[in-house]
């Protein structure tokens, strides 16, 4: 949730500041932006989760399954944060509603709490990370995490093209409201 809420405030933070519109005249693309933002969230969210692991005392059999489950995460809670974002103006406009973006998280964990599961998980964005954690904890099959791996990047795929729009939406928009 960190990699969600931190890069839908930073980019309302730069769109009202008027950088978003700045940026648009660099040569940086939204693509590099967005990697830049994935890249810096996805290695605090690491270093989050890696301290929180070990700070439970149940440390997992297989890092880089769960290193690889957060960068995961992280990319998509990043992507789905521009996305969502881009339809506020506010930081204070968006935190109310935000707990009802946030809901769609919820759905792959059901199965971990006895609420069904079968192969329509697969179709969720976030199903690669939580298999990937169980992967990281021997509660599944480490065959699994080349899917997982493959369905995550495919799921970053499509949030990239949707949140690139998005921001070459909003910085436009931004340009001309000043």
């Amino acid at each position: 949730m960190t990699c969600f809420y931190f890069a839908a405030v930073q980019v309302l933070t730069e769109r009202g500041e008027g950088v978003l519109t700045a940026r648009a005249l660099t040569p940086t693309r939204e693509e590099e932006y967005l990697a830049a933002l994935m890249l810096s969230l996805g290695a605090l969210a690491v270093v989050e989760s890696a301290v929180l692991v070990l700070v439970t005392g149940d440390a997992p059999r297989h890092w880089p399954a769960l290193i690889a489950s957060v960068l995961v995460l992280a990319a998509f809670e990043v992507l789905y944060g521009v996305i969502v974002v881009a339809g506020y103006d506010t930081v204070a406009a968006f935190l109310l509603p935000s707990g009802l973006w946030t809901a769609v998280f919820i759905v792959p964990v059901l199965p971990l709490v006895g609420l069904g599961g079968g192969w329509w998980l697969w179709l969720h964005p976030l199903q690669p990370a939580v298999i990937l954690v169980e992967v990281a904890f021997d509660r599944a099959t480490g065959a699994l995490a080349a899917p997982a791996v493959v369905v995550g990047a495919l799921w970053a795929a499509v949030g990239m093209v949707a949140a690139r729009r998005r921001l070459h939406a909003m910085s436009i928009e931004a340009g001309e409201k000043s």
